[in-house]
């Protein structure tokens, strides 16, 4: 049986010269593979966290053990870190009352990832220097750390402002 292109070309040689047919053939077939090149989207964010009394609201996972809003930050903020390709680099800061507090500006994810979860796991709402929750005031603020650094900005918040706006 003759069998297919493919089988012909790579498994009917029987000499030496066959073999470098065979070669060829599979450089010739390679080269006909189309390739999609692949995309990698790199990144440069500054990562905002409200860490505001408002976050420390039990109302994320199962009803008999919710945890907070923060907690569900912290759990999942390093894992969307993780997802980004290296070269991309994130910074971390956090906010309360009217403004934004970098904590560090953005460094590289790959080289940098440990320290990054590990302050992400730190991050408590005791850091907090008032009890305000003045959100736009608090984003004003953060974007313009993140133009300085010409980084993107992701500000993870809740959305509850303290005192409520008229």
């Amino acid at each position: 049986a003759e069998g297919n292109f493919v089988g012909r070309l790579f498994f009917q040689g029987r000499g030496a010269g066959d073999a470098q047919f065979q070669h060829a053939g599979l450089a010739a077939l390679a080269a006909a593979t189309p390739s999609v090149p692949a995309r990698t989207s790199v990144r440069n964010i500054l990562f905002t966290v409200d860490i505001t009394g408002s976050m420390n609201v039990r109302d994320y996972g199962p009803s008999q053990a919710p945890h907070s809003r923060l907690d569900e930050v912290r759990r999942r903020l390093p894992a969307l870190i993780r997802e980004l390709p290296c070269g991309s680099r994130a910074g971390l800061a956090v906010f309360a009352e009217r403004q934004s507090f970098t904590f560090f500006r953005p460094v590289e994810v790959c080289a940098n990832y440990t320290p990054l979860a590990e302050a992400i796991e730190r991050l408590d709402w005791r850091m907090g220097w008032d009890g305000d929750s003045r959100i736009s005031s608090g984003v004003n603020s953060a974007l313009r750390f993140a133009a300085a650094d010409d980084t993107d900005l992701v500000f993870l918040t809740d959305g509850h402002e303290a005192p409520p706006l008229p």
